[in-house]
């Protein structure tokens, strides 16, 4: 039968955690015969995502997110991408057996640490905005004109608007500046994400060892009391690192891998050695500053391309793993956290 798949832990003995699964499923482990990592799982149906209704969608996103987080209440999880599903028990293993070392890795980099997500938005919107348009810049460009600002020709308008918001980006960076400072001492790492509107100032997560989770909620406490209520924060944790690690499996289907092997001139069986010179050979012969054959019809230089993309696909499918390093954080400790996204080829 399928197997859902919610993410790696570190294992050695088969566990359960109960039906708390996708569909009241029993959520239980799957390790590799090397022991030391296992897999949650449980049974499953193949869902197709894309056709589901987005409420079913939004219960199984909510019931997978709980699963995950009732483990980590003892175990480091590292997640592995919502709606992911393997075929069997024998296709889980091969993903632990062909993610290995990557996968050990990071578990020890996460180990004992967790997420908090701190969301902070101005508490008074229009305050801020008032403030701002008191200010000497403001000033002086309404005084540019005379009458009611809807008579104002558009371009002041427009230069009136830029300004305003170049003072309040400024405004929302300094303090922006003052929270991040001010955690990335017990932060281990932080990424920031897409602040939605004017009025969110930080959408941040923070990972942080998890016997600091007390000092941390102290710590936005202290901040806020700071502030003087003209912050309002929304704080989200404990997490697992979602932001910071997690799993992809990405399937290379057999006709994409046929395909690559045709066009290095390869048998199915190629070994990572044959993939890299038969590459090597082929781009030499076809490189559009050294040639200009064509093979089959097709010219040097796109030959060259499909080369180089039969090659890039072959070598990450008999390697087996892809790491995706994270995006650099602006804020955090000073040791990051060796994080990242690891992507196993089947």
């Amino acid at each position: 039968m399928e197997k859902y798949i919610y993410g790696i832990i570190r294992s050695d003995e088969p566990k359960s955690f109960g039906p708390i699964g996708i569909d009241g499923e029993e959520v239980y482990t799957i390790s590799p015969a090397k022991g030391g990592i296992a897999c949650l799982v449980s049974d499953s149906p193949v869902f197709d995502y894309r056709s589901m209704p987005k409420p079913n969608v939004a219960t199984h996103l909510s019931i997978y997110q709980s699963a995950i987080e009732q483990v980590m209440r003892d175990h480091t999880v590292i997640p592995v991408k919502f709606g992911t599903i393997a075929k069997d028990e024998g296709e889980v293993r091969k993903i632990l057996l062909k993610g290995y070392q990557e996968l050990i890795e990071i578990l020890r980099a996460m180990d004992n640490k967790i997420e908090f997500d701190v969301v902070a938005l101005w508490s008074d919107f229009d305050s801020v905005l008032k403030e701002v348009g008191k200010e000497k810049r403001i000033k002086a460009l309404k005084a540019k004109y005379v009458g009611a600002y809807r008579d104002t020709p558009l371009q002041d308008r427009i230069e009136i608007g830029r300004t305003i918001k170049v003072l309040l980006d400024k405004r929302k960076d300094v303090t922006l500046d003052l929270i991040q400072n001010a955690l990335s001492g017990i932060a281990v790492d932080a990424c920031n994400h897409e602040r939605l509107n004017d009025k969110m100032i930080m959408n941040t997560a923070f990972l942080i060892e998890r016997n600091k989770e007390a000092q941390f909620d102290k710590l936005i406490n202290e901040i806020d009391n700071r502030l003087q209520g003209k912050v309002n924060f929304r704080c989200v944790g404990p997490l697992p690192p979602y932001s910071f690690s997690r799993v992809e499996v990405e399937r290379i289907g057999e006709e994409a891998l046929n395909k690559g092997m045709s066009v290095l001139g390869l048998d199915t069986d190629a070994s990572l050695t044959d993939i890299k010179n038969a590459y090597r050979t082929l781009a030499r012969r076809y490189h559009p500053d050294m040639s200009r054959s064509v093979r089959n019809g097709i010219k040097a230089d796109e030959l060259f391309n499909e080369l180089t993309q039969a090659y890039e696909l072959l070598l990450n499918y008999r390697k087996g793993v892809e790491k995706v390093e994270p995006a650099k954080s602006r804020s955090g400790g000073g040791n990051p956290a060796k994080g990242g996204t690891i992507v196993i080829k089947l």
